[in-house]
């Protein structure tokens, strides 16, 4: 089958780019700029195409898959509809290829990525020769986001938003946590909590969802399951990365040693005790000047409180600094009081301005400055605006020269925009003076 993949350098969509190409697909694609993870797949053989005009689109293609960015009305998605080309979203696709494996999906507001590497590392170190696409690069998987493997379980991170994962067909569900997120889309707290039921509910009658009891947002979905495994009642695993919220999500793990045959409890633990984190979640990059650079995806005010205290508990000595890119502004508006009172843990905040992946049906636009004035009065911490993202990293530079950003501080870039690509600017500068 030849395959096109509008958007391939997607997170979710590279890895079944990759993966469906390893079954002996012919797959090719485009994207609006090079990428490393565009160049992987090139690497491998995909050509990828830096135009999204149509023209590059083969006529002859069975299908276009594409990325939720994507709207109808691109160049490549109104081709296929002149030429009678099929076309799905990724979700759909991944629905398709997952549908005769045994399918766990590991699905949340936060925590899912990370959930997921740990799944894929803990069976595959268990003996199960398991399938993974996963929402990040994981070190685990040679930095790959995706493996082929020759068993019939296939691992997957579940999206919820705009209902991705009622495409799939799960056999068993690690859930997370569920606080509203994606305002975008969803109306309510209630309509997201919907959400969540509905895919707990497409569970077959031998299907098992395994979540916490002790997450509120989570308590209310266990009655919708058929069967439940409540992690809480597991002791807490070791894992090699910080965080107490780590240690949660690894809990989930540990269930599915009472779900897939042949892996103990006790290999799952053994192999969390390796887990050493993903792309972009909490990952050190390297050092600025003698700081500490980190880099994470967080985006959401219950991610920034979790990770600031897995920092703040393992930096007790080191200032500490959140560079901070909101993403999106209706998330911004309908958890603001949230967002304002996320950075106790901090000493320091450098706040640029929103980042919008996609345009939104809003009449409104965050204030900047008001944002800031909020964050100092609720979080009680000092906080200096950027509104411009190509100043930020000389702005920060600025900062740790005049003594604002103290030596030996630890610098903690989170967002789930292009805040990394600032990140790294600030490493690559430090060591190239």
């Amino acid at each position: 089958m030849k395959i096109y993949c509008s958007g391939i350098g997607g997170i979710g969509l590279s890895a079944y780019a990759a993966f469906m190409h390893e079954l002996g697909h012919e797959v090719l694609g485009s994207d609006r700029t090079k990428t490393d993870i565009t160049q992987s797949l090139e690497d491998s053989g995909i050509s990828v195409f830096y135009d999204q005009s149509g023209s590059n689109m083969p006529i002859d293609c069975d299908l276009l898959v594409y990325t939720e960015a994507v709207p109808p009305e691109a160049p490549e998605r109104a081709k296929a509809v002149e030429h009678g080309i099929t076309q799905i979203s990724y979700f759909m696709a991944l629905g398709q290829l997952t549908k005769e494996y045994y399918l766990i999906a590991i699905c949340g507001t936060h925590g899912k990525s990370s959930t997921t590497a740990m799944t894929a590392q803990a069976l595959i170190e268990s003996g199960i020769d398991a399938n993974v696409i996963v929402g990040t690069k994981v070190p685990y998987l040679n930095g790959k986001n995706w493996r082929k493997g020759t068993s019939n379980i296939f691992i997957v991170e579940a999206c919820e938003y705009r209902r991705s994962f009622s495409y799939l067909s799960p056999n068993c569900i690690l859930l997370t946590n569920a606080h509203g997120d994606h305002y975008d889309y969803y109306k309510d707290q209630q309509d997201y909590t919907n959400a969540f039921a509905d895919f707990i509910q497409s569970l077959p009658d031998d299907g098992t969802l395994i979540t916490h009891s002790n997450e509120e947002s989570c308590s209310v979905l266990m009655q919708y399951a058929k069967h439940a495994i409540n992690a809480d009642e597991l002791a807490l695993p070791n894992t090699g990365v910080i965080g107490e919220h780590m240690q949660k999500n690894a809990q989930l793990v540990v269930g599915l040693s009472r779900v897939v045959p042949g892996v103990s409890e006790e290999s799952i633990r053994l192999a969390l005790q390796n887990y050493t984190g993903t792309w972009r979640r909490l990952e050190t990059i390297g050092q600025f000047k003698n700081c500490t650079v980190i880099d994470d995806y967080g985006h959401h005010p219950n991610e920034i409180r979790a990770n600031l205290a897995a920092i703040a508990s393992a930096y007790t000595d080191k200032q500490v600094v959140i560079v901070f890119q909101p993403h999106m502004h209706s998330r911004t508006k309908e958890l603001y009081t949230e967002f304002v009172a996320a950075f106790t843990d901090a000493n320091l905040l450098i706040l640029t301005d929103t980042y919008e992946p996609r345009k939104e049906d809003i009449d409104y636009k965050i204030d900047i400055e008001a944002f800031a004035e909020d964050i100092r009065r609720e979080s009680a911490i000092d906080v200096v605006t950027e509104k411009h993202f190509d100043q930020l990293v000389a702005r920060i530079q600025s900062l740790h020269t005049d003594g604002t950003i103290q030596p030996n501080a630890v610098i903690v870039f989170m967002g789930a925009g292009t805040i990394t690509n600032a990140a790294r600017a600030l490493v690559q500068n430090s060591a190239s003076n």
